[in-house]
């Protein structure tokens, strides 16, 4: 996948959300207040977003899918998701792995809010994108979701601290706000010492640090990160998956997407697919969605359909 970290983040057409109740209040070191720069979407109804995402009971889960599908056009249409359901809880460190073909970048697209579902539901922090206008969209990922792709994307004309700073511009800091929000993320993954380094004067496990760093710098609720080793070797790939491990120890949500089964091993849990379908999930518990708007969903394990009803809960 190709697709930049600021993907959709478009200045001047962007309605940055305020966080969820229960959300960081922004990144150490902002003034109380820059965080909650926005009053939401566009189109939301005043205290809908601070409101938390879904009712009281569920307010950890950051990100449900529920039967989702995603099928391309064409002779004949190309079905990339098959009926996905799972969901993620705030604190949690996921692997999404699966060969090529599987659904992986269709399904991060989806995660990201850079697609839409065909059919089914894609809540993130509690908003069903299939029901946000673009810019809302836009709000919603400047807000709320932190990118880490393997080809870096970082600016080699900026510094690194300009790399990570530009990030928080989504979030409305101003200017001595988001250089001191990024000199902390830059600290966070250890180059509080490289803040005037320009990209082309880092190694590469250096430049994927700093593009952890942009991700973190706004505290989103979920940090996806694409084959966040792809482009490193062995050494320096087993850094980088050791530190995501020290972010979520620190408590950021963190969703890996690999075709590596070692990498996937390291994560607390798997979600293992194929063909578009969800064949595994090694959650050691069920996850509860939402319920949709009759009242009517109750809780599935993740990977598995919600039930209806009429059967009865595991």
């Amino acid at each position: 996948m190709s697709t930049p970290a600021t993907a959709g983040h478009d200045a001047g057409q962007t309605s940055v959300p305020a966080p969820a109740a229960g959300w960081h209040a922004g990144p150490a070191g902002l003034p109380a207040g820059a965080w909650a720069a926005g009053p939401g979407p566009a189109g939301l109804p005043a205290g809908a977003w601070a409101a938390g995402p879904g009712p009281a009971g569920r307010e950890n889960l950051v990100l449900e899918l529920v039967q989702v599908t995603k099928t391309y056009p064409g002779s004949p249409p190309v079905p990339a998701l098959r009926g996905v359901s799972f969901a993620v809880a705030a604190g949690e460190l996921v692997a999404v792995v699966g060969p090529s073909g599987s659904g992986k970048s269709t399904l991060l697209h989806l995660m990201g809010t850079l697609d839409k579902p065909t059919t089914g539901t894609v809540r993130v922090t509690g908003l069903d994108i299939a029901a946000l206008s673009d810019p809302e969209l836009s709000g919603l990922r400047a807000s709320s979701i932190g990118f880490v792709f393997q080809q870096f994307f970082l600016a080699e004309h900026q510094t690194t601290l300009g790399n990570v700073a530009d990030a928080l511009l989504y979030v409305g800091a101003g200017l001595a706000e988001r250089r001191q929000g990024a000199a902390v993320a830059l600290g966070r993954v250890g180059l509080g010492r490289k803040l005037t380094a320009r990209p082309t004067q880092l190694s590469g496990g250096e430049r994927q640090r700093v593009a952890i760093a942009r991700a973190l710098a706004g505290h989103p609720a979920i940090v996806l990160a694409d084959e966040p080793t792809g482009n490193l070797d062995q050494a320096t790939g087993q850094s980088i998956l050791d530190l995501l491990a020290e972010l979520h120890a620190d408590g950021a949500t963190i969703i890996v997407v690999t075709h590596d089964q070692a990498i996937a091993a390291r994560m607390p849990r798997q979600i293992t697919m194929l063909d578009g379908r969800i064949t595994a999930d090694t959650a050691p518990r069920p996850a509860t969605p939402w319920p949709d708007e009759g009242g009517e969903r109750l809780a599935a394990r993740p990977g598995q359909p919600p039930l209806t009803p009429q059967e009865p809960q595991p």
